[in-house]
């Protein structure tokens, strides 16, 4: 079972992501991204299945999510994550690109929130920049 990765105030040299993308290639093509730069990487399809999960106590680093997803969308998972007081920093990574949805995902918390298509340096940099945030000073 995956753990949190931050022990004794630094950070595990891979850090685990989970990634809910219900699009195979599109997971696929972060899961290579991610794992070129040494990160461990969940991949789930279905938000129900990742929500059971962390109520389960898995607690990745960093979460990933796209809006558009089957059973809820990522701004609904979002919102169950909060009732259950899970508390995990969250990149929305979605091809919806209107003011709506980026007010929404900044209020429900988000990190941060990339148009497909995105660069994969500024992922990747906001990545380092959020696990760094983790780290207490």
């Amino acid at each position: 079972m995956f753990t949190n990765n931050e022990k004794n105030g630094s950070l595990d040299q891979h850090p685990l992501v989970m990634i809910i993308e219900d699009s195979i290639d599109q997971s696929a093509y972060l899961t290579y991204i991610l794992s070129l730069h040494d990160y461990q990487v969940v991949q789930i399809r279905d938000p129900q299945k990742a929500l059971q999960m962390m109520k389960g106590g898995l607690r990745p680093d960093v979460l990933l999510t796209d809006i558009r997803l089957p059973q809820m969308t990522g701004f609904e998972l979002m919102e169950k994550m909060r009732s259950f007081e899970i508390e995990i920093p969250t990149i929305i990574i979605s091809g919806v690109q209107n003011e709506q949805a980026f007010e929404k995902a900044f209020v429900l918390g988000a990190e941060d929130y990339f148009v497909k298509p995105f660069s994969p340096l500024s992922l990747l940099s906001r990545l380092q920049k959020v696990l760094l945030s983790k780290v207490p000073c």
